[in-house]
């Protein structure tokens, strides 16, 4: 029987850091020109800091902490950051996407395996400009979920909600701290890949995963 493989989507599926060095580089460059945007920076910044603490319902409460923070509607927050962390990078992605491991998973959900992508962040989108073939996706918005990894909740409830085996079942993510814990806590087998450039561990997927 074939596994089900469950995918982080975020610097798994395409290298991060050159995507971060290329938007660092472009937000430089567009508020040095629109300095008297300035803020618009400082909120993007806070948004990334508050996504990396541990606050209780935070994917409810972020937009409400940064517009009071900042004076603004919580609407042109997430103005903002829909158009500097969702739409903008899907202009580079694919320059940056791990073509090997794409093909990989697209040749395992044609061969009939399930592949589900779990990311903290909106997935749609980034799936379609890096063309990677799935059955399902999830984010951190959906209803059911609304908390960020490595908190198991919602990794539980697509356990669930799929009913799906952790016998059957691997998670794979580029970091420990988030995906390992997180599939740790849900009794899964995971697979953490190197977050850089030439990894030099790839995945075999065929009845079974493996590590070279």
């Amino acid at each position: 029987m074939k596994k089900t493989l469950i995918l982080d989507l975020d610097g798994t599926l395409y290298y991060q850091l050159g995507v971060q060095l290329t938007m660092g580089l472009w937000l430089a460059f567009y508020y040095l020109i629109h300095f008297w945007r300035i803020k618009e920076l400082m909120i993007l910044k806070d948004y990334r800091k508050i996504r990396e603490q541990k606050i209780t319902d935070i994917v409810e409460r972020q937009f409400k902490i940064i517009a009071k923070k900042y004076n603004v509607t919580e609407e042109e927050v997430k103005k903002i950051v829909n158009i500097w962390m969702n739409q903008k990078p899907l202009q580079i992605l694919p320059i940056f996407k791990d073509k090997k491991l794409i093909k990989m998973i697209n040749d395992y959900q044609e061969n009939k395996g399930q592949v589900i992508i779990y990311s903290d962040y909106p997935t749609i989108e980034k799936l379609a400009v890096l063309k990677v073939k799935y059955d399902i996706s999830y984010d951190s918005t959906h209803p059911k979920i609304r908390v960020l990894k490595p908190d198991s909740k919602g990794l539980n409830y697509i356990i669930k909600e799929n009913n799906l085996k952790q016998k059957e079942t691997y998670f794979i993510g580029d970091s420990f701290s988030k995906d390992g814990k997180c599939a740790q806590s849900c009794d899964l087998e995971y697979i953490i890949l190197p977050k850089f450039f030439r990894r030099k561990k790839h995945i075999i997927i065929k009845n079974k995963i493996e590590i070279n």
